[in-house]
């Protein structure tokens, strides 16, 4: 029998908002933001070349069709349009202005050719490589330029930012194996209950349920029990226990064989004392700021990191991070608002999974991020039964997921925006639909603890998982949607899975497809064996 899950005491009578009973200290960046190297600086002088900042990322390992006539075309139409651009780009200042008009018409252009793209080779996105962009600002281009831009536009295999560092003694992908699933074991109350020894003893509990990695609250000294105000980010004594029970904790959960996360606040830090004029500046402890704070492998032995509230700092900080540390998992929190019209969130997503498309580029692609843009849409899908909404303009997912899979984790909830803060709470009754979406779709899905204490809703987790892993779905698995309407969502994966959300009424095509699992407005087939 499984034991018992112990997600710690009643917390109903908490507030949701839970204040320090410390003077509010001040915080302190850790460094000033930045626009990456040499891009930043041309970005700002040339706006012409902005049109293609949202095609530097590139949804990689797609096998794609070979269709040499189609892609011929659209190499032929991205070599005029980069040409185009390089002669709208402005010789000054001056003539910036002048260049918008033109640079609204082409980067219109550019899209219908992405998505032309995207068609012929089953990605999302095109890719303009960067070298592109440190051409000379005036001048046309010579037709051998244009032949190189567009034949790697086209190219299938990652460009130069996604490789691995050569300082890299192995190949590297923040994703993990690709097959991971996270579970964010804490919540916002979980501080009260001596966490890593409770934690600990869970270990094997949770790789029977079919997790791989899982993510721990922060680990460092901090003003706030939750850990988000850290003080000293070398002193592991925290509100969830000891540095010899935290070490302990990530040894036992890694010898059931999962991976482990930190969970990694470096936006700011808390200030110790308050100087003779009351303000609270003074900083304790040991104040360098570099890897070996909390990630020593003969210290704690992490694999991997969860970084806090990215958007406070460039990407290229957890590049650095990430290639001094070499972790198995990384995951960044780009939190960011999504585009609205009134109250109601807009079909159209793209500048919002774009922001953190461009923070992944930042980080050199070496690490994840959570799709906050998905979790937004399915908020709107399920509260107002439009499941329109699960599709982009080209077909494809409408989420960073539909556009960089390996990058993108999935997630319902987490302890901002459930748990006893209830900020951005999931509507309840469409918890099952959500977790069969994730579990059925490319990226990486990650569970919240709170959604294993319901027995029901647990074991929907564990099955849509072991179906999940049973039919070798992955992060970069290929989805084709069938049908998206205000009633019904319909998708095939890999060709292995078929499912459906929502109220209307679907039948498979055929008799090759067989029930797997089912509940309230979701079904999910697999394909039978004679097929």
């Amino acid at each position: 029998m499984n034991p018992t899950l112990n997600l710690g005491p009643s917390t109903s009578h908490i507030p949701r908002t839970t204040r320090c009973s410390t003077p509010r200290p001040q915080l302190r960046p850790i460094a000033a933001a930045k626009e990456p190297a040499g891009l930043g600086r041309l970005l700002k002088a040339n706006p012409a070349s902005r049109l293609f900042s949202n095609l530097l990322a590139k949804q990689e390992d797609t096998s794609a069709n070979d269709q040499p006539n189609k892609e011929a075309s659209i190499k032929d139409k991205i070599s005029r349009l980069a040409s185009e651009a390089h002669q709208a780009a402005p010789t000054s200042e001056a003539s910036s202005q002048g260049t918008q008009g033109s640079a609204i018409a082409l980067r219109n252009q550019l899209d219908a050719v992405q998505a032309d793209l995207g068609n012929v080779q089953g990605t999302a996105q095109a890719s303009i490589p960067e070298a592109w962009l440190q051409l000379p600002q005036s001048g046309p281009l010579t037709a051998e330029q244009q032949d190189e831009i567009a034949q790697q536009a086209i190219d299938d295999k990652p460009l130069a930012p996604f490789l691995p560092p050569p300082e890299l003694d192995r190949d590297y992908r923040p994703e993990g194996s690709g097959h991971e699933l996270v579970l964010q074991a804490f919540n916002w109350e979980s501080h009260h209950q001596g966490w890593w020894p409770k934690v600990a003893e869970q270990g094997k509990f949770y790789a029977d349920l079919g997790f791989t990695v899982i993510w721990l609250p922060p680990p460092t000294d901090s003003v706030s029990a939750q850990g988000y105000m850290p003080r000293d980010p070398y002193n592991l004594q925290s509100r969830y226990g000891s540095e010899a029970e935290l070490s302990r904790c990530v040894s036992q959960l890694q010898g059931a064989g999962l991976k482990v996360l930190a969970d990694i606040v470096i936006n700011h830090r808390c200030a110790h004392a308050q100087d003779k004029n009351g303000i609270w500046n003074q900083f304790g402890g040991r104040m360098a700021w570099d890897a070996k704070a909390i990630v020593l492998n003969d210290q704690i032995g992490f694999d991997g990191w969860r970084f806090d509230f990215v958007k406070g700092y460039d990407g290229s900080h957890v590049r650095d991070y990430v290639e001094a540390t070499a972790p198995y998992f990384v995951i960044g929190e780009f939190w960011d608002t999504l585009s609205y019209e009134g109250a109601l969130p807009k079909h159209n997503q793209d500048a919002h999974r774009q922001r953190t498309i461009n923070w992944l580029n930042a980080a050199g692609g070496r690490a994840t991020a959570f799709d906050v843009t998905l979790k937004g849409i399915l908020h709107a899908v399920f509260e107002r039964d439009e499941y329109w909404r699960l599709e982009d303009d080209a077909g494809k997912p409408p989420s960073v997921m539909g556009w960089w899979p390996s990058r993108a984790v999935t997630f319902l909830e987490n302890h901002d925006t459930g748990s006893t803060q209830g900020h951005w709470r999931f509507p309840e009754d469409s918890l099952e639909q959500g977790y069969a979406y994730l579990m059925t779709h490319p990226g990486t899905p990650s569970v919240f603890l709170d959604h294993l204490e319901p027995e029901k809703l647990r074991s929907v987790i564990v099955k849509l998982g072991a179906l999940r892993k049973q039919q070798g779905i992955h992060c970069r698995s290929q989805v084709k949607i069938l049908r998206a309407d205000s009633q019904v969502y319909v998708a095939e994966t890999d060709g292995k899975l078929l499912m459906k959300m929502g109220p209307g009424k679907y039948s498979p095509p055929s008799a090759d497809w067989m029930v797997a699992a089912k509940g309230k407005q979701w079904a999910i087939w697999e394909r039978t064996a004679s097929t």
